[in-house]
């Protein structure tokens, strides 16, 4: 079954400061190349949504229909409902996980 990607206006603001900080940090060439290489491994979702597996931080919170793809050094979160696919985060592995799943998922 095919499904369908969305971005979350989150998750697009999550891609737009990678791609500044990247743009700032390693050049155009660069942030052209992670932003494409992140973007292509979100919309592989639209095949296998399941392949996914629950975060960590959240095996304790109740929601175990948010799952997590890892595409080093970035893990992007999203959700599936139906044939629909929200992608609701994408972060560097470095971030404070916790903190921001709580700011961005838990936040009610």
């Amino acid at each position: 079954m095919s499904h369908t990607v969305f971005f979350t206006r989150d998750a697009v603001r999550d891609l737009d400061a990678i791609r500044d900080y990247l743009l700032d940090h390693g050049g155009v060439d660069g942030a052209i190349e992670e932003i494409d290489r992140l973007q292509k491994r979100i919309k592989r979702l639209h095949v296998h949504p399941e392949r996914g597996h629950v975060p960590r931080e959240l095996h304790a919170s109740g929601l175990q229909d948010i799952r997590e793809i890892i595409e080093k050094p970035y893990r992007i979160l999203y959700r599936v409902t139906g044939t629909q696919v929200f992608v609701l985060l994408v972060a560097h592995e470095r971030r404070d996980m916790q903190t921001l799943l709580q700011r961005r998922l838990l936040r009610g």
